[in-house]
């Protein structure tokens, strides 16, 4: 929720979704998953990686 609020308050007036992304700044991104921590969150994981995990 909090990278699409951001992403609606950067974007005025722009619609977003499925189709038209756009890359949030680092430093929000990186503020949001300190202040919102997910045990589940595993970041990005090259493609051998993530093979041989599943």
């Amino acid at each position: 929720m909090a990278y699409r609020q951001l992403a609606l308050w950067l974007c005025v007036g722009v619609s977003l979704g499925k189709g038209n992304r756009m890359v949030l700044p680092a430093c929000c991104v990186l503020r949001i998953r300190h202040e919102f921590p997910d045990e589940t969150y595993v970041g990005f994981r090259e493609v051998q990686e993530a093979l041989q995990m599943d």
